[in-house]
């Protein structure tokens, strides 16, 4: 019986159940009480086979149910790996083709743009490179969002310039850039303006 498929074991089962019907029957007009007993075991036999089918049946319906919900899964999930990484990242008073122009982290309150040069190795296109401008303590601000930006990376680009701009001179005080790639937080660089 433990060898036994679901639809075998169900066949076997009712053939099992009419034998032992028509054996206890017969032992019991015949007056043949072994034979009686060998129909009900028989009769009980049945019940465990079919059993057997009911449980190889409801194990079989999980089992696709358990498919079909993998499948669906699978269908509606989308799986993205990337090796791009932050080779550099450096702020700057200038940007010219692809590079930081005097590279610092001390500005002056007059340096109305701070450059953000990010530079990504291994970059797939559509790679998202942000930054998010903050003051830590300057001018009486403290702990304030200023800006963000970003770009994406297409056709082969391996570098970005964000840039925090303003139209009056910079509060002197302390500031820092949270830079994100591909919208996860890479680094924070802090930076000054004295």
């Amino acid at each position: 019986m433990a060898n036994e498929s679901g639809p075998q074991a169900g066949v076997e089962g009712v053939a099992e159940e009419v034998k032992g019907r028509a054996k206890e029957a017969i032992g019991a007009v015949s007056g043949n009480e072994s034979l009686t007993e060998e129909g009900q075991a028989q009769q009980d036999k049945a019940a465990a086979l079919r059993d057997v089918a009911a449980k190889e049946a409801e194990a079989e319906r999980a089992r696709a149910q358990a498919a079909a919900a993998c499948w669906l899964l699978l269908c509606t999930c989308s799986f993205a790996v990337s090796t791009a990484h932050i080779s550099s990242a450096q702020l700057a008073r200038g940007y010219t083709q692809g590079k930081a122009v005097n590279p610092t982290t001390t500005f002056s309150p007059s340096d109305r743009v701070i450059h953000l040069v990010v530079v990504v190795g291994n970059a797939p296109d559509d790679t998202k490179v942000g930054a998010t401008w903050y003051t830590i303590d300057a001018g009486g601000s403290q702990n304030e969002k200023l800006d963000s930006a970003s770009g994406t990376l297409k056709n082969g680009e391996d570098h970005v310039d964000l840039t925090l701009s303003n139209t009056a001179n910079w509060p002197r005080g302390k500031y820092k850039v949270d830079l994100m790639l591909d919208d996860k937080r890479d680094r924070t660089i802090s930076f000054e303006v004295k």
